[in-house]
């Protein structure tokens, strides 16, 4: 993942941030492996930076048959009400062709939030505060 640290700020972004921020938040979505999706998360998400980073995993995603992604929230802080929305929204959607979304974090917080926003998806699921689970889980899903 190229550096995007620099550009981004702790703070929500709107669709009014400009062209350097929009493709700053791109470039934290890529292919980690074939088949592999990683997003790396904003540390404040908004609806615009979930909807932005979802329609580039997608995008990315065309190129497989089957694909996981990986969610990297070791950065994230706890999104706001309209942002859980907007996520629970576009999962619904991202469930009908993902195999697995491995979560990646590192506080009990943002597990409890996960549960909440994916009770109910069909989606496969899990949360690991070890990347190597997460990446053998991602992986798992897609043979």
């Amino acid at each position: 993942m190229e550096n995007t640290q620099s550009i981004i700020q702790p703070q929500q972004y709107h669709s009014d941030c400009g062209e350097a921020i929009i493709e700053a938040i791109k470039r934290r979505v890529f292919v980690f492996e074939p088949g592999i999706i990683y997003i790396k998360e904003m540390p404040v998400s908004s609806p615009f930076s979930i909807n932005l980073v979802c329609d580039q995993a997608v995008e990315l995603a065309k190129q497989f048959d089957k694909w996981s992604l990986i969610v990297d929230l070791t950065e994230a802080s706890r999104p706001d009400a309209k942002t859980r929305r907007t996520i629970f929204e576009r999962f619904t959607v991202l469930s009908n062709d993902i195999q697995h979304i491995s979560f990646y974090t590192n506080g009990f917080m943002l597990n409890t939030i996960i549960r909440f926003v994916m009770y109910g998806l069909e989606n496969s699921y899990s949360v690991h505060y070890d990347f190597d689970k997460v990446l053998k889980t991602a992986q798992k899903a897609i043979v």
